[in-house]
């Protein structure tokens, strides 16, 4: 005879995987939130079960268990450039006010006229 603890549910499945599962998506969802970068949309974690026989006798069933999250599309970045001319006369791009305090680094030029 079965006893109670060996009756599965939700916390014993695959040894405990889909409540493994269900907290690795909530990791994932709430590091998306507390990104300034994301969205301030609605988060959706879906916990699917797939369960099917697996003999003629159906007594026996195979399991699959896997997660889904739909999150919204994140915050577009937008900024502004000025393009200008540096001391050889080639076309270059600065920034307008830049969200970063500029880092003592030499600036990568890019040269349109090659692109």
């Amino acid at each position: 005879m079965i006893t109670e603890s060996e009756i599965m549910s939700l916390l014993n499945i695959g040894r405990g995987m889909v409540v493994q599962k269900f907290d690795d998506a909530v990791s994932e969802v709430i590091t998306d939130i507390y990104d300034h970068n994301s969205s301030d949309k609605v988060r959706t974690i879906t916990v699917q079960m797939k369960i099917a026989p697996t003999n003629d006798s159906r007594n026996i069933v195979g399991i699959e268990v896997g997660t889904d999250i739909k999150n919204p599309k994140s915050k577009p970045f937008v900024t502004a450039a000025m393009l200008e001319t540096d001391e050889k006369g080639k076309v270059v791009a600065r920034e307008l006010q830049p969200q970063q305090t500029p880092l003592p680094l030499k600036p990568k030029v890019i040269d349109f006229d090659k692109q």
